[in-house]
């Protein structure tokens, strides 16, 4: 799905699953400094367990 976008998060992490769906969290991790760091959030997203479609949660 990101390759269409043309950009691939860093990180894509399953977040936990809802019925026959995993919740993803697709992120970076952004250093604001020597000591300090965040997250920026690309999206979360419902993926069919067993169909693999897709949908934004947001």
């Amino acid at each position: 799905m990101f390759k269409a976008y043309g950009y691939i998060p860093k990180v894509i992490e399953v977040d936990h699953r809802e019925g026959n769906n995993y919740v993803v969290h697709a992120y970076e991790i952004i250093q604001d400094d020597e000591k300090t760091w965040h997250t920026a959030t690309i999206g979360w997203y419902y993926v069919d367990m067993y169909t693999g479609e897709i949908e934004s949660i947001f």
